[in-house]
């Protein structure tokens, strides 16, 4: 690709669909639920906020670029609608977030776009992009350029370079085609003050979320989500955030973080998730966050994912009293071997530990659990079955492990595998599903399905959470917020 000069005025964002759906009714919902506990899986989409690209939305909107976005993935929208929407828009550029799961629906959202108008410059970024790029550039043509990592600083270079102004060959992070040679230029140094990030403009989609564990969906008021702290320090193998910021964990002061919180309350939002991968590892910090929200006598319902070994009861007591209403582990195995595979550096000891302390602070509390390591063994993905309905929990998540790139687990199964590197690359792959487990996809699935319903259809799991649901004024109102929206 060589530089080309043409002034940008317009940028127009979009987060590719996993699934195509048709907005739930309530009864849509029922069927839902029940198709969980039968088949353990589902289908119909459910998304958070984009905040991935609402950041570059803001960013490109302080650099004076009109933007537009839209977030597929919670519309559910198909690729003609998708198409005509960008025609409206009528970008200079486009540019697509993707994960493994909407890849493909990216690639061709891509096609359309340089098909229809092949003036407009197409910009892909995200996990998937980031480690796929080679091939990426070398399957898909009608892709200009794909940015690397964190695409805040990157996203204002190759603009200026579509304009002329820079060349491309000296934006550090990004991939692209020159003279038919695909070139790679250097990493981009990783964004270390995230404080002087932008605030990411909300108000760029007009959808309306709400948070989803299992196949249930609900939020207690005006829904939305929060980045407090960027990567992750730990090297869990079944995972590609590792690789996508080299291990390094990067903090919000607290300070930012409750401006932002205040200014969402400010704007309606009652119910905001916690999505960082790392929230309660510096624990000071946390304490921070939650001693401001009550200084500023901020009044909205919280939750956060956790691990289980950065917490404890006196924690999750500040946590509840700040306005926090539910905590999510990844717990993963009931078996330290399976623990150490993933890397994990956790025991079940300090999960049953995290979850007790959770629900003594009187948090709700989620777990969510992999089968299916090509080591695990029959037994081991029982035990870990029926220690996710031993433990005191109000949901959980079951799911054979997924293997995709960016991932430790899927550079360790290519290399005895090589030639799954072509098949998979853009899908990822289920190992139980390639016959790579000591037992069948069939026999998986059905031990994931069984146990489904044996915890939430367990007469006492659910007068359990009947009692707790009458008393907790929080689950009350998502109750109360559902019926009245039917």
């Amino acid at each position: 690709m060589g530089d080309e000069m043409k002034k940008i005025r317009k940028v127009s964002l979009i987060n590719p669909p996993q699934y195509f759906f048709k907005p739930q009714t309530f009864k849509d919902k029922i069927s839902i639920f029940l198709k969980y506990l039968r088949k353990g899986a589902i289908d119909a989409g459910t998304a958070w906020p984009p905040l991935g690209i609402l950041y570059l939305g803001s960013v490109l909107k302080g650099a004076g670029y009109e933007v537009s976005i839209l977030d597929a993935a919670v519309k559910g929208w198909d690729y003609d609608k998708i198409e005509r929407w960008v025609n409206e828009e009528d970008p200079d550029v486009v540019g697509i977030s993707t994960l493994t799961s909407n890849f493909s629906h990216g690639m061709e959202i891509a096609r359309r776009v340089k098909e229809a108008s092949p003036e407009v410059k197409t910009v892909v970024g995200g996990y998937h992009a980031t480690f796929t790029a080679d091939k990426t550039l070398r399957k898909f043509p009608f892709v200009d350029v794909v940015v690397r990592g964190e695409a805040e600083g990157a996203i204002l270079d190759v603009l200026l370079a579509f304009e002329g102004k820079k060349k491309l060959s000296g934006v550090d992070g990004v991939s692209y085609t020159h003279s038919k040679k695909i070139v790679h230029n250097r990493p981009r140094k990783l964004i270390t003050n995230i404080d002087g990030l932008p605030i990411p403009d909300r108000s760029l989609v007009e959808d309306e979320y709400v948070n989803t564990i299992g196949p249930v969906s609900f939020a207690a008021g005006k829904f939305t989500t929060i980045i407090t702290s960027r990567g992750c320090p730990f090297r869990c193998t079944f995972c590609s955030c590792t690789a996508f910021r080299n291990n390094i964990c990067t903090f919000r002061s607290p300070e930012s973080v409750v401006d932002e919180l205040e200014e969402l309350t400010g704007q309606g939002y009652e119910d905001i998730g916690v999505v960082d991968d790392s929230f309660t590892l510096a624990k000071k910090r946390v304490e921070k966050i939650c001693g401001l929200i009550e200084e500023r006598h901020l009044k909205f319902h919280w939750w956060c994912g956790s691990r289980v070994d950065s917490v404890d009861y006196d924690i999750f007591l500040k946590m509840k009293k700040a306005g926090c209403e539910s905590v999510f582990f990844g717990i993963e195995s009931a078996n330290q071997r399976i623990l150490d595979y993933y890397d994990k550096r956790t025991t079940p000891q300090q999960s049953i530990r995290a979850v007790n302390a959770a629900r003594k602070a009187g948090l709700n509390t989620t777990g969510t659990f992999i089968v299916g390591a090509s080591i695990e063994t029959k037994r081991e993905v029982i035990n870990t079955l029926e220690f996710a309905k031993r433990l005191d929990m109000d949901a959980i998540g079951i799911g054979p492990l997924w293997v995709y790139p960016g991932a430790h687990v899927w550079d360790e199964l290519l290399a005895k595998n090589p030639g799954l590197q072509e098949k998979y690359w853009e899908s990822g792959f289920v190992p139980v599903k390639l016959g790579m487990c000591q037992y069948s996809k069939e026999w998986l699935e059905d031990a994931i399905r069984k146990t489904l319903r044996e915890f939430y259809l367990n007469p006492s799991y659910i007068a359990q959470e009947l009692i707790r649901s009458l008393k907790d004024p929080y689950r009350r109102k998502v109750i109360s917020r559902k019926f009245h929206r039917r």
